[in-house]
Formats: structure tokens, C-alpha cells, sequence
């Protein structure tokens, strides 16, 4: 079983959504397509292996003055092998909450005002949150405008998000030892991509 993914898990996410500019103007609000969005990251055992992973249900807005929330439904976690999924719910998660959160400010322009056909890479800052622990993320977005109803919104390059971080290093020591594995890395790549539509 591999405890990165449980890392990641956290991250992300960062992971992730994180959005930081500086909040500007006001404008109309946005609703995240859960679908169509995607937490991943990554993880290492044995020093050579690597594998990638998911959150299958994610929620979120962005509202009228650019106010981000994204919450990541731990339950989700998808590793491709159910009983990782299973160890990782309950070594990992267990007392965490239902649902990591991230969230952030970003200039409702960024998204409002981008023409349709048109990109931009911003520079933000965030939160993620996972039980009582929280990490400060910080990364560039790439913004995708699809339609004037419609935003693609991915990070521009991985997050690098660790475990102890996260108050989760005894449930990574516990899936290692489960896995009967010498090591898993704790630290993991994380990506984010999500898809907006305006809220009606």
C-alpha cells in the first residue's frame, strides 16, 4: 500500500486549490463542475515505484468577490486498490473530518474578464485544511477561459506537499508497516484541475 498517496491525499488535493491575488472587484460567482475536476498526486515506495491516485468527489465555489472554497471528500480517495483505499480511510483520515478544504481570494478579474479562447497564468496563495492542521500552499494557476459561461482551472506545476505537515506521519508509519514496505517517500507531487461554470 502505498502511505504517499494518503500524503497526497492531504495535499492536496493541494492541494489542492489554492487562489491567492489580491481580491479586486465584484462580479458574478462561480460553481465548480465536480465531474469534471480532479485532485491527483503521486507516490514513491521503494525508492523506484511510482503510482498515481485520485479524489473522485469534490464541491466548491467561487463566489462574488473571489472568495475560493473547494471541499475534497476524504471517503473518495481512490488509489486503485480498495483495500489501500479502505487502510487509508481509516489509519489516515480516521478523526480528520469528512472533507479536506482549501481555500483562497483571487482577483474575481481573473476569470471575469479573461476573453473566451484566452490564458493566463497567475501567481496565488492558499489553504489547505485537513482535522486541526492546516498548510499554507503557494503556486502558479494556469486559467483557461472554455466559454463566457465556462473556466478551466489547473495548476501550472506540481505541489509538493508533505505528510508531517499535515498531522499525518502515524497514519503513513502505520500503512508502511501494513504494506510491509522499508520506505514510502513524505513528500508527494499533487496536481489540481478544475473545471467552473457560472453560477445562474
Amino acid at each position: 500500500m502505498k502511505l504517499q498517496k494518503l500524503i497526497s491525499l492531504g495535499a492536496l488535493a493541494f492541494c489542492l486549490l489554492a487562489f491567492n491575488a489580491h481580491a479586486g472587484g465584484h462580479g458574478p460567482s462561480w460553481d465548480l463542475v465536480g465531474a469534471q475536476s480532479k485532485v491527483a498526486f503521486g507516490s514513491v515506495k521503494l525508492d523506484a515505484v511510482g503510482e498515481t491516485h485520485r479524489f473522485n468527489t469534490l464541491s466548491g465555489t467561487v463566489n462574488d468577490y473571489g472568495v475560493a472554497t473547494i471541499e475534497i471528500d476524504l471517503a473518495s480517495v481512490d488509489t486503485g486498490i480498495e483495500i489501500r483505499d479502505t487502510r487509508m480511510k481509516r489509519h489516515v483520515f480516521e478523526g480528520k473530518g469528512p472533507a479536506a478544504a482549501l481555500t483562497a481570494t483571487i482577483d474575481p478579474k481573473a476569470m471575469n474578464d479573461l476573453a473566451v479562447g484566452a490564458t493566463d497564468v497567475i501567481n496565488v496563495s492558499g489553504k489547505l485544511t485537513l482535522g486541526e492542521n492546516t498548510l499554507d500552499i503557494s503556486t502558479g494557476m494556469f486559467i483557461a477561459k472554455l466559454s463566457d459561461d465556462r473556466v478551466l482551472v489547473t495548476t501550472d506545476e506540481m505541489i509538493m506537499v508533505g505528510a508531517d505537515a499535515l498531522g499525518i506521519t502515524a497514519g503513513v508509519d502505520k500503512l508502511m508497516e501494513l504494506a510491509r514496505l522499508p520506505s514510502i517517500g513524505r513528500v508527494v507531487p499533487v496536481t489540481l484541475r478544475f473545471v467552473f461554470d457560472k453560477s445562474k
